[in-house]
């Protein structure tokens, strides 16, 4: 009688074990709705691909302002960036995304970000969704403070310090200084665009609305232009 006790409840137990595991695969596999709407076929190609063709020709713009001008500002709305990824990022620069990573998308809603992407396990071979939900906190001079609201695959939360780490790097490796903290629970990053800009240029506004993207600053021009001299 004991010995059948123990059997059925170590049963009991392993059937339990099995039902998590089921559901917590089940969460992983699923993608966050933003997720699904944005990596959906378009309904009209030549649209989209008109729209990365926008994004790319705003951002061209963009850097030359940037480098040259007194002053820029410039809005993306969410469909020219989904666009440039779904039609441009792996054909031209496949090479700079990190192994097991495809289809990027974002979502931009009343200031925050959310960003999502394909990612596959190297040793399992399984695949998942991975979001992350990015708020603004503050803009200043070249300073941007954001924090890292939630992080998931699928529907599960994740721990944060690896991808965090990795990206670090990676921005580090791209000319950004970073510092990492904690603040409130929330992973908080404090990004120096300093040396990421040109000489002179400043980003001054960073601004997130539900599917739009405002940034404004100085450019290195006004910078090159020499001081009034006082008058007499």
């Amino acid at each position: 009688m004991v010995l059948r006790r123990i059997v059925l409840g170590i049963a009991g137990l392993l059937t339990v074990l099995a039902l998590i595991a089921g559901a917590a695969y089940w969460s992983s596999q699923q993608a966050p709705p933003f997720y699904v709407e944005a990596t959906a076929p378009p309904a009209k190609p030549e649209v989209r691909r008109e729209q990365a063709k926008a994004f790319e020709e705003r951002t061209v713009e963009l850097a030359e302002q940037v480098r040259a001008a007194d002053a820029w500002r410039h809005e993306f709305s969410q469909d020219q960036i989904n666009a440039w990824l779904a039609e441009e990022l792996s054909q031209r620069f496949g090479h700079q995304i990190p192994s097991g990573v495809s289809d990027p998308r974002v979502r931009l809603a009343e200031g925050a970000i959310d960003v999502g992407f394909r990612a596959e396990d190297p040793r399992t071979k399984l695949q998942t969704v991975v979001s992350v939900r990015i708020v603004p906190l503050a803009v200043s001079t070249n300073q941007v403070t954001v924090a890292i609201s939630s992080l998931r695959a699928g529907l599960m939360p994740i721990p944060a310090d690896r991808v965090l780490k990795d990206g670090v790097q990676r921005l580090e490796a791209a000319g950004w200084k970073i510092v990492r903290s904690t603040r409130d629970g929330a992973d908080v990053l404090e990004i120096d665009l300093t040396d990421a800009l040109p000489a002179g240029a400043t980003l001054e506004s960073l601004r997130v609305e539900s599917g739009r993207l405002d940034v404004e600053g100085h450019g290195a021009g006004s910078a090159e232009k020499p001081a009034p001299e006082p008058n007499e």
